[in-house]
């Protein structure tokens, strides 16, 4: 599948005692605990999108597993989003590859080692401790993987950092 979705940093760095959750999948909203691993906060999760805890650099794990167990895979971390200033993030999630875009702009993939934990659950916005640093709109889906001419016209049209009601207007770039 693709996975499209308008993001805003609304705070400078602002660190926190576990990953600053954008986006995963999940029956019902949850609230993340620093004692536990990404796994386990959001179990019914086959894809999280995230801030890491002390840095604004963005992460795009899917999760896989094999007979050994269940895993986290990465894509290439996305270094120092911007701040104040919307950006589209697209993912693609195919059984043996995750590759990830900004802005329309291809930033990397990874060659998946295990197979996609498969899960029907809905995605959901950025858990409570999360909403005044980090906010999404625009979340697009297709069932398809994207061709990368399409990720970089897909619609909707590019929001502004006011469309996010930001928590100071004046500091935000447009």
């Amino acid at each position: 599948f693709t996975l499209s979705l308008d993001i805003f940093v609304d705070r400078d760095l602002a660190v926190s005692n576990t990953e600053r959750m954008i986006l995963y999948r999940g029956k019902k909203a949850l609230v993340p605990l620093a004692t536990k691993t990404l796994q386990a906060n959001y179990p019914d999760s086959n894809l999280l999108i995230y801030l890491q805890n002390d840095t604004n650099d963005l992460v795009v794990s899917a999760v896989t597993f094999d007979a050994a167990g269940e895993y986290i895979e990465s894509a290439p971390t996305v270094l120092n989003v911007p701040i104040r200033q919307p950006f589209r993030l697209s993912t693609i999630y195919l059984p043996n590859l995750l590759e990830v875009y900004m802005n329309g702009r291809f930033i990397g993939s990874r060659v998946l080692k295990g197979k996609p934990k498969q899960t029907s659950t809905q995605f959901l916005p950025p858990p409570e401790q999360f909403q005044q640093t980090v906010k999404i709109l625009n979340v697009s889906y297709w069932s398809r993987p994207l061709l990368a001419r399409e990720i970089a016209s897909a619609p909707p049209p590019f929001p502004i950092a006011s469309d996010f009601k930001p928590s100071d207007l004046t500091q935000c770039a447009n």
